[in-house]
């Protein structure tokens, strides 16, 4: 590839790349909540009551939010 990618550039800025960083874990910790979800064949419902907590907070989780 020539040049540098606009995200390659953006990643350079050490405040764009603190905030992407910080998405990225939260995105990945909805993802493993998901998989594990799944993986035990639940709904965001059933694992909302686990919880103690909301469907829509779960899927907030689920969503990265």
């Amino acid at each position: 590839m020539k040049g540098k990618s606009i995200f390659e550039k953006k990643m350079r800025d050490t405040r764009f790349k603190a905030v992407y960083d910080k998405a990225a874990v939260r995105m990945e910790i909805g993802e493993e909540i998901a998989k594990l979800r799944h993986k035990c064949h639940m709904t965001q419902a059933e694992l909302a009551k686990k919880a103690a907590t909301s469907r829509s907070a779960i899927a907030r989780y689920e969503s990265g939010e």
